[in-house]
């Protein structure tokens, strides 16, 4: 005869599951509970925020490194994209363009950094993460030039 192990697993699939469940709870706990400086970074955002309603489109600082944010969904508005953002401390205004029959945002927007480490790091961290339900493709937002008879497309 053939002495054949038999493997025992000492491991009951509930203690795996209550772990798996402690880790999932842990996780969320943590992500909801804020400290004092976050507080105070989402207040500063709150107040951001508001300024940037209440700024015109043409308010844009053309010292600062603006970032063009695609692939937003429809859940994105302004104050998500700055909460999105707020671990940048330089983010001085945030765009999102709506369409104004639909009342939609269009798609994209635009963020401004007065810091060049900031831009460069929300380039390097962002691209590809998720705001709202998808996930956001960053780039280097162009300058709008105006229309003169040299650059005018005919």
């Amino acid at each position: 005869m053939s002495s054949h192990k038999k493997i025992i697993n000492t491991t009951k699939t509930s203690d795996r599951r209550a772990a798996a469940g402690t880790k999932a709870t842990r996780y969320l706990h943590t992500n909801q509970e804020l400290n004092i400086a976050d507080d105070r970074k989402i207040n500063n955002s709150l107040q951001l925020l508001q300024d940037i309603k209440q700024s015109s489109k043409s308010d844009w600082d053309p010292s600062h490194f603006r970032l063009f944010v695609g692939n937003l969904g429809q859940d994105v508005d302004e104050e998500l994209l700055l909460r999105s953002l707020i671990k940048y401390p330089s983010v001085s205004k945030v765009q999102v363009p709506k369409d104004h029959k639909k009342g939609e945002n269009k798609g994209y927007g635009f963020v401004s950094f007065s810091d060049p480490d900031d831009y460069l790091r929300c380039f390097k961290e962002m691209n590809g993460k998720y705001i709202g339900s998808k996930p956001v493709e960053l780039k280097k937002a162009k300058s709008k030039e105006p229309a003169t008879k040299k650059n005018r497309k005919r």
